[in-house]
């Protein structure tokens, strides 16, 4: 008759082994410390998009005051009359001072 043997094995307990635990405080804190650092990141971003914004801005204000100097000189200077008349106007203000 064969003889059957059975084995079973059991895991090592490891209790007894130093645990490499996860410290609560410190995963917090680590998360503070990041999202410290996104919100600088995006505080950064923030600022640098508001910059080019604004330059921008200031590019289309000065086009448009240029083009609407042009159509109030064009305007004003149809006639030769008025051209000389601003002529005569603009030479005495610059001799003036």
């Amino acid at each position: 008759m064969p003889v059957i043997f059975r084995a079973a094995i059991k895991p090592t307990p490891s209790i007894s082994r130093p645990q490499q635990s996860v410290s609560l405080s410190k995963a917090q804190e680590q998360a503070r410390h990041e999202a410290a650092r996104l919100i600088e990141e995006a505080k950064a971003d923030i600022a640098q998009e508001k910059a080019a914004a604004i330059s921008e801005i200031r590019a289309q204000v000065a086009e448009l005051s240029v083009k609407v100097a042009e159509k109030i000189l064009r305007k004003e200077l149809d006639s030769s009359e008025n051209q000389m008349e601003t002529i005569d106007r603009l030479l005495d203000e610059v001799s003036v001072k």
